[in-house]
């Protein structure tokens, strides 16, 4: 029976799993297809199908011990390049091709949330209005898909800045 171009979450996982030689749960290829490090097909509203030559390409870096809190898994195709763009993809192709390029250690502003314990629609409203007069930078990308809307970023920097403010007005706890 030949190999399917498309594949399940858990398969994916599983393939990483074996490829990496430590385990890697199905929601984190799903994050993967999200953040377009690997091509996926919606199928219907609850099956989502991965790309399969995506999923032996793409690099994961397993992530250390670091005291640094702004170091997330750094996710990337071979070499750092994108991914390869397929004929045969049509409109998931486009959406590839026309994600922002960012640096492997800038998070998207629900990624940062998610990672200090603010639930996300908590943190927009910092990023909109401010905590006590403290306003946040982010970086704003036109959204790739949606026209109109823009996806928001903190790079290292302003991940740094985040914290301070956060720290300084209560918001997240010292440790």
């Amino acid at each position: 029976m030949p190999k399917s171009a498309w594949i399940t979450a858990g398969q994916a996982a599983q393939l990483l799993t074996e490829r990496f030689g430590r385990p890697i749960r199905p929601d984190y290829v799903t994050k993967l297809g999200a953040m377009n490090r690997v091509r996926s097909q919606h199928i219907s509203s609850r099956m989502v199908l991965y790309n399969r030559k995506d999923i032996e390409q793409v690099q994961i870096k397993a992530r250390g011990k670091s005291a640094d809190p702004i170091q997330p898994e750094i996710l990337r195709t071979e070499k750092g390049e994108k991914l390869p763009a397929s004929s045969s993809m049509g409109q998931n192709t486009e959406s590839v091709s026309k994600a922002p390029n960012f640096s492997s250690r800038m998070l998207t502003a629900s990624e940062f949330a998610n990672q200090y314990g603010i639930e996300y629609d908590v943190f927009k409203n910092y990023i909109k209005r401010g905590v006590n007069g403290e306003k946040f930078e982010v970086t704003e990308e036109p959204h790739h898909k949606r026209e109109g809307y823009t996806l928001k970023f903190l790079t290292p920097e302003q991940q740094e800045k985040a914290i301070e403010i956060l720290k300084r007005q209560g918001k997240l706890k010292t440790e």
